[in-house]
């Protein structure tokens, strides 16, 4: 995806990525447990288009889609979590932040989660050095969709 948007995007720094990994994703249904496992999954890597880049069937050679729709409660996830060999764990994080949406809706009159599924979606905060250099984003923000009882 940055080679992809180094050549197409020239204000890439400024759009809004967001990606999901459908439920299930994990071989034989386990759950993701820590960084050191290194699983790969399909994932589904989106970045939101501006203006008239909407009413186009295609930008830049891909296929446009509808973003993701309805109402949703976004939080900054905090990278704070760490593996047993120290090393920073974002799934850990994710699951953290997670865990934080749950206590916040059993506080919450009138709405109530929107995933049967239990999708969520992952924002990554990227820089230019990202799309040089790769490695960690520089931030994250979850999204999960909630809807009024």
């Amino acid at each position: 995806m940055s080679e992809w948007c180094k050549e197409n995007v020239p204000d890439r720094t400024a759009r809004r990525y967001v990606g999901v990994a459908s439920s299930g994703h994990h071989p034989q249904g386990v759950e993701h447990q820590n960084a050191s496992e290194h699983v790969k999954h399909p994932y589904k890597a989106m970045m939101y288009l501006v203006g008239d880049e909407c009413s186009r069937e295609e930008f830049c050679g891909l296929k446009v889609e509808d973003a993701p729709s309805g109402l949703f409660l976004v939080s900054d996830v905090i990278l704070n979590q760490f593996d047993e060999n120290e090393n920073m764990d974002i799934a850990l994080s994710l699951m953290k932040a997670s865990e934080s949406f749950v206590e916040f809706m059993k506080n919450t009159v009138g709405y109530e989660f929107d995933c049967p599924a239990g999708i969520f979606y992952e924002e990554h905060i990227f820089s230019e050095r990202w799309f040089q250099n790769g490695g960690v984003p520089d931030g994250f923000r979850m999204w999960v969709s909630i809807i009024k009882k």
